[in-house]
């Protein structure tokens, strides 16, 4: 009786399985990185209330329909997304 494989096939077939278990062992990851532990989260996060923007020394000018409505300058500006104001 003649077997007939060539390599092409059995490295398709390799390549096949190696596929599935690599899908396999990734999947198995998942359900052990949802865990939601408070104080570990706590740890991370900080309670200090941060700005979105910080710049220094800022002028910028207002216009409108060519006419300058104003000229604001500071030489700090913090711009806080939340709504309590620090």
């Amino acid at each position: 009786m003649v077997c007939n494989i060539n390599k092409r096939s059995i490295f398709q077939g390799t390549q096949r399985c190696f596929r599935f278990l690599t899908g396999i062992c990734l999947l198995s990851l998942f359900p052990a990185g949802c865990v939601n532990d408070i104080e570990k989260i706590k740890a991370f996060s900080s309670s200090e209330i941060l700005p979105t923007v910080h710049a220094e020394n800022f002028e910028t000018i207002y216009s409108d329909s060519g006419i300058i409505r104003f000229v604001l300058k500071t030489p700090e500006l913090k711009r806080f997304e939340s709504d309590e104001t620090p």
